[in-house]
């Protein structure tokens, strides 16, 4: 990944963390704005989706289907941190191999997102907000 953020010509390193989403909202340099996806917050703040400390804690003390619930609701929100990040690259990007991986991500990851819904469905459980 930074690779693809030099690729991007976008620095690795930054004030803040994911700096490089906020550029994605001024726009690739062609005089239209491109917003930059909503980020999905937890406590974490490293980036979109991550799990907590405290969230993790709980993922390692749960058990059956207590685990299996909260395990899909933090890979799920996990999943959606991604499609945001992708999409931030996809609108920061006009073309070459980092904006295709970012598409491909954000395909995969919507789907996989999908599947974790009806599986929490299935269990009586909702996705994280």
């Amino acid at each position: 990944m930074l690779g693809w953020l030099r690729l991007a010509d976008v620095p690795p390193n930054s004030r803040t963390p994911m700096e490089w989403m906020e550029a994605s909202a001024s726009g690739t340099g062609d005089g239209h704005h491109h917003p930059a996806p909503t980020a999905i917050e937890t406590d974490a703040e490293v980036m979109p989706g991550m799990a907590t400390t405290e969230e993790l804690e709980r993922l390692g003390a749960a058990r059956g289907s207590d685990a299996e619930v909260l395990f899909l609701q933090l890979m799920e929100r996990h999943h959606r941190g991604g499609i945001a990040m992708a999409l931030a690259a996809d609108a920061l990007l006009e073309s070459g191999p980092v904006k295709q991986s970012a598409r491909d991500m954000i395909n995969t990851q919507s789907q996989e997102s999908g599947l974790m819904a009806l599986m929490l469905g299935q269990r009586g459980a909702q996705p994280l907000h």
